[in-house]
């Protein structure tokens, strides 16, 4: 069992929910999901329902890995871009407050995540410099 047990830790993407049993159980049912599904194996997790009073488990496994490469000209939903509103656009700097813009008085730009950004269709308002093939 010990070095079952050292090869789960090795595995930091397979997670694992002790629960109070016989010595060794736990560690059987596991090794068995292991040996039954390798590497497809990611995760086993136990649910409690104290209205049946029954366990159950449940386990997450990989049914397809496909190539993915990162778009490098994503932009972050969350990235902070500045825009430009100018003087006299009181609606549309509420509009930009409203969706949580907060005005930089030293730039004297307004500033808002990237996916609010496109929410108010002010994509094009993106001061330059802030963003690359946008």
């Amino acid at each position: 069992m010990s070095g079952f047990s050292r090869r789960l830790q090795a595995r930091d993407h397979v997670c694992y929910a002790a629960f109070r049993a016989e010595a060794g159980s736990l560690w059987t049912f596991i090794k068995k999901l292991v040996e039954q599904y390798g590497e497809d194996l990611v995760c086993v997790r136990y649910r409690y329902d104290p209205e049946q009073s029954i366990t159950i488990k449940i386990i997450e496994l990989i049914i397809e890995r496909s190539p993915w490469r990162r778009n490098p000209d994503r932009i972050p939903g969350n990235k902070i871009m500045r825009i430009r509103i100018e003087y006299g656009e009181v609606e549309l700097g509420r509009s930009v407050k409203a969706a949580g813009g907060k005005w930089n008085r030293k730039d004297k730009v307004w500033e808002l995540p990237y996916k609010e950004v496109l929410a108010l269709g002010l994509r094009e308002r993106i001061i330059s410099g802030e963003h690359e093939n946008v």
